[in-house]
């Protein structure tokens, strides 16, 4: 983790991540590359998030080669220590693997991407892109027909982007150091703000039947350990499930 970190700031950018990779050897570790506006902005499963002036899209850079559940948990957990910090009156947590949740609402998600150079068969570092809904209204949310929030829809308050922002980087620096660490440790703080673990979810396949049982346990490689009806126990990843729960 290198003590260089800066943070670089965009006026619009198709995506921060593709930034981020397209420009790696040229950023320093930890850098966060922040934009205003993404024009192309991606969530898991390569589905759309839709980026409007006003919220966080950012994109850390890390220049060592971690697990890729580590990346998970720097990104989910920072956001998550961020949002608590920034308005700590609200009730945040994680829905597993990657997005942060107020009540039934989604108002963060992440998605770490791997860089592997051509030169080389193995990765060498990522980047971890989180976005954060500050400043949507909740006209926008129900225009585009999004079960989502921000922290102005549910404060009531404009929320200061830099401020937030910066705040998120430092999250970002100490959580990378962690995962360098101690990861076992940044590990049992994701898991504890899972908090369907022991409930009734619903798991929704990208093809194929959904299949419902109880969220059992969750692994140290981020692998979702479902019971079905019949006491068998299933290990899901996430690349290719969503979870919806009641």
């Amino acid at each position: 983790m290198s003590n260089k970190s800066q943070i670089v700031m965009l006026e619009k950018t198709d995506s921060t991540n593709r930034y981020a990779l397209a420009n790696f050897a040229k950023l320093t570790d930890s850098t966060l590359v922040l934009a205003k506006e993404q024009s192309e902005g991606r969530g898991r499963r390569g589905r759309a998030w839709l980026s409007p002036v006003g919220n966080i899209y950012a994109s850390f850079v890390i220049k060592k080669s971690l697990p890729p559940a580590q990346l998970t948990y720097i990104g989910a957990v920072s956001a998550l220590q961020t949002l608590r910090q920034y308005a700590p009156e609200i009730p945040f947590w994680i829905k597993w693997p990657n997005d942060l949740f107020t009540k039934s609402l989604k108002i963060a998600g992440v998605l770490s991407e791997r860089h592997c150079p051509e030169s080389f068969n193995k990765a060498d570092g990522a980047v971890v892109g989180i976005g954060v809904n500050l400043n949507a209204g909740k006209d926008y949310f129900e225009a585009n027909r999004l079960k989502a929030t921000s922290i102005s829809a549910e404060t009531g308050k404009e929320a200061d982007i830099l401020k937030f922002a910066i705040s998120l980087h430092s999250a970002l620096i100490r959580n990378y150091g962690i995962a360098e660490e101690t990861p076992d440790l940044l590990f049992k703080t994701w898991k504890k703000e899972n908090i369907l673990i022991g409930k009734e979810v619903d798991i929704i396949p990208e093809s194929g039947f959904q299949v419902s049982g109880v969220f059992k346990d969750i692994g140290k490689d981020g692998a979702l350990f479902l019971t079905l009806p019949d006491g068998h126990t299933r290990k899901l990843y996430s690349g290719d499930i969503s979870v919806k729960f009641k």
